[in-house]
């Protein structure tokens, strides 16, 4: 585990893409071609309301291109999938599958856990999270059920937690500055990259400002 760990501390931005019914796939490949080619270092793949052949497809097909360029590929909640097209890692919610029961299947993955306050961060860390994300740290449209628990939870989980600290949620160019003041040292983003009119441009951006 020190190993993954290590890995993972020297990457900086996490993307975070969300396939929905009305998402095209060729062009969620090309984005996924040009944010790794702009700075992103990880790729987490949350799929929404299709079913599970479009799961698979578009996850073996982002596999093959974070492959290319050699970076983690990610799936969320389905270690079914991770496990089916070889990625890298896990990323589990509050109401999946328990770390320890993943762990047993998938022994040499990556797994991530999602957490909303301390006392969630620190079962994560003990129940052997590879990496715990902390948020949504501001208002997120892509967790509107999800009350933001703001930088002060950011900065005790830092104090408190070894493990890798991912901060989540609401993260844009005019925020991601006070996120690392308050100590995180990688962010995952969402909207303000994919719903940005120039992707590239702005993942490019972001890592300007996390190479610190």
């Amino acid at each position: 585990m020190k190993l993954k760990k290590k890995f993972l501390k020297k990457f900086k931005l996490y993307v975070l893409i969300n396939f929905l019914p009305t998402n095209d796939e060729e062009k969620t490949l090309q984005f996924v071609c040009d944010i790794i080619k702009r700075g992103a270092d990880i790729i987490q793949l949350r799929v929404e309301n299709r079913t599970d052949k479009e799961f698979l497809s578009v996850a073996y097909k982002i596999k093959r291109r974070t492959s290319d360029f050699k970076i983690p590929f990610i799936v969320n909640n389905r270690p079914d999938i991770a496990l089916l097209v070889n990625a890298e890692g896990i990323h589990l919610g509050q109401d999946d599958l328990p770390i320890e029961s993943v762990k047993k299947i998938a022994p040499q993955k990556f797994i991530g856990k999602s957490t909303h306050n301390l006392d969630q961060a620190l079962k994560a860390e003990e129940e052997g999270a590879d990496y715990i994300s902390i948020g949504p740290i501001f208002s997120s449209p892509t967790k509107p059920n999800l009350s933001f628990v703001g930088l002060n939870l950011l900065e005790q989980v830092n104090k408190r937690v070894s493990s890798p600290i991912l901060a989540i949620g609401g993260i844009n160019l005019s925020n991601v500055k006070e996120v690392i003041k308050a100590g995180a040292k990688s962010v995952a983003v969402c909207s303000a990259i994919s719903k940005a009119d120039n992707p590239g441009e702005i993942t490019q951006k972001f890592k300007n400002l996390l190479i610190i």
